[in-house]
């Protein structure tokens, strides 16, 4: 039928194999959304590719790869622009009473409920965005990368687990003392860990976390935790494994004496 015939038209991104390419890059010779090309042009050699539209012809003046439809810019911006024309319409609009005397019910107009609820959706898309930015994929990608490493669930669930009180209950301790000084231990080294990651992706930035305690990070491990729940929330097949080993880091780090600081 004729959709079956426009989805088979369409080409989609080398990257995310999900949306539909925007752009070609003559020197990968891939074609991409405005997302991944931006995302995987962002520095080195790379940085200097200059991309084209799908049959070749260089792109318009106006064009950039950062702001082409299914990138978090361009949907802010179009936000912006739907909510200021939004603005002049009732603007227009409370004129007209006013001239006409109806301002009795101005509170209960239909136009200012939109706008009200256009603000609303403003504030949660600073939380829950179509797309992740760039900046927020590579926090991600550290996110699992010290997951996929981290041998968190093996040293205090298993060992409580197979030995009863774990480390602590093998050189004679009590068991529960010893399983939380053991979590309190293997978060501090998953912190760290995730704090040298940084140093390796943007040495100024981590040298910035580094320097300071594990609790003075409070608002970066928030943040990069909840990059990863939005992102799990939106793609449901991504983080499979790793996103399990996060719920029992968070679940542990928000245990009672665990740590002194809040991470969710």
């Amino acid at each position: 039928n004729k959709n079956s015939e426009m989805k088979e038209d369409v080409r989609f991104c080398e990257e995310c194999e999900d949306a539909p390419a925007q752009l070609l890059c003559p020197v990968c010779k891939d074609i991409f959304c405005a997302l991944c090309f931006t995302w995987l042009h962002r520095n080195g050699n790379r940085k200097n590719h200059q991309p084209t539209k799908l049959d070749g012809t260089p792109l318009d003046v106006s064009e950039k790869p950062d702001t082409l439809e299914g990138t978090t810019e361009h949907f802010v911006a179009q936000l912006n622009a739907n909510m200021a024309t939004a603005s002049n319409s009732v603007k227009k609009t409370l004129e007209t009473k006013v001239d006409n005397g109806d301002d009795e019910d101005l509170l209960r107009d239909p136009i200012l409920e939109d706008q009200e609820q256009g603000k609303d959706f403003a504030k949660i898309v600073r939380y829950i965005p179509l797309r992740l930015t760039s900046e927020e994929r590579t926090l991600l990608s550290l996110l699992e990368g010290v997951l996929k490493v981290s041998e968190y669930t093996d040293n205090v669930d298993v060992s409580s687990s197979v030995y009863g009180g774990g480390y602590g209950y093998l050189f004679g301790g009590g068991g529960v003392s010893k399983k939380v000084e053991r979590m309190r231990r293997e978060l501090n080294e998953f912190f760290s860990v995730l704090c040298g990651l940084v140093v390796v992706n943007d040495y100024k930035r981590g040298s910035r976390l580094v320097r300071q305690s594990v609790a003075d990070n409070a608002e970066f491990f928030q943040r990069i935790f909840e990059i990863g729940r939005r992102f799990k929330i939106m793609n449901p097949d991504k983080l499979r494994t790793t996103y399990g080993k996060l719920m029992h880091i968070l679940q542990d780090a928000v245990t009672k004496d665990v740590l002194n600081f809040d991470v969710v």
